[in-house]
């Protein structure tokens, strides 16, 4: 997994989160997550605004200047200790922040709405 992780970020204009973008959605497509060790799985996690705003939301114990590297560690551990896939929560994240709330300043009430 770390091979191809460098090997997306050695391409001209693939940084680390359009990487763990595309190795996310390669595994979800493929349903490999479960062959992937748990220790990897962090870059299967990339991290953009609703990611990191939704992570702050629900555990308070993240700051706002927590690294992406950070966020995706906290959503591996508490994903695999709730036995839910990583990837489809972070999919599902982005999903509901871009198509339901659309504003970032009303997240925190729409995911207390949710939950």
């Amino acid at each position: 997994m770390t091979d191809a992780f460098i090997a997306l970020t050695n391409i001209k204009g693939i940084g680390d989160k359009i990487a763990t973008f595309l190795l996310r959605d390669l595994i979800c497509i493929l349903n490999l997550e479960e062959k992937i060790p748990l220790e990897h799985r962090i870059l299967l996690q990339p991290v953009d605004r609703w990611v990191k705003n939704t992570a702050i939301c629900l555990w308070a114990d993240l700051e706002v200047r927590v690294s992406s590297w950070g966020i995706a560690m906290r959503i591996v551990d508490k994903c695999n200790e709730f036995n839910i896939s990583g990837v489809r929560f972070n999919q599902g994240t982005w999903k509901f922040g871009t198509s339901k709330v659309k504003n970032i300043k009303h997240l925190r009430n729409d995911l207390e709405e949710l939950l």
